[in-house]
């Protein structure tokens, strides 16, 4: 695969599903992403809560970036998670990544979320065939989540292999939204 170039990711308008909507990340949704980067449940797996400097870095680069999308409540407008697109380092493929708030999951919202996202980057990405996630080994919900949208494992990484990543195939995309688990997080947030 060829550089990854995010700028045509930039969402126009927003993604909406039947319970959700994707958007681009705004300076209103502070709350949102300092919960997402401080709250031990989601980052758990992720190195625990980030200090204060690194929040503040992270909620000015999530900010209107292409990739960087944020997942709302379709009725209510309250946001409730991000996702990222971008390059895997390791692999060189496109990378999903998502986190979302405690009390949001196991309603099928990360399902629902990234189907639209995955749907979405396909369409624009037309020589994209799969999209990597890594997650942490011991993370078994992310790793159910995954299989459960159709990623395949790939391969173990990490110096102990603490590391999985999967694999999910353009035409392993179900074609179905608003089922399954939600879970804490990837590993970009």
């Amino acid at each position: 695969m060829a550089d990854i170039d995010r700028s045509h990711l930039g969402l126009t308008a927003p993604i909406v599903t039947a319970r959700l909507i994707l958007r681009s990340v705004k300076t209103a949704d502070d709350v949102m992403l300092t919960r997402i980067w401080t709250d031990p449940d989601v980052r758990r797996y992720m190195g625990g809560p980030l200090e204060p400097g690194a929040v503040r870095h992270r909620n000015t680069d999530f900010v209107g970036k292409p990739g960087k999308y944020c997942v709302a409540i379709r009725a209510s407008g309250e946001p409730i998670g991000l996702l990222g697109i971008g390059a895997d380092r390791r692999s060189g493929n496109w990378e999903v990544s998502y986190g979302f708030l405690p009390e949001h999951w196991r309603r099928g919202y990360a399902r629902e979320a990234v189907h639209a996202l995955l749907v979405w980057v396909f369409e624009r990405v037309p020589d994209a065939e799969l999209i990597a996630a890594n997650t942490r080994t011991d993370n078994e919900p992310s790793r159910r989540f995954l299989e459960a949208i159709g990623g395949r494992f790939v391969e173990s990484f990490g110096d102990h292999a603490e590391s999985v990543m999967y694999a999910i195939p353009r035409s392993g995309v179900p074609g179905e939204t608003g089922s399954g688990v939600g879970t804490a997080g990837t590993g970009f947030l």
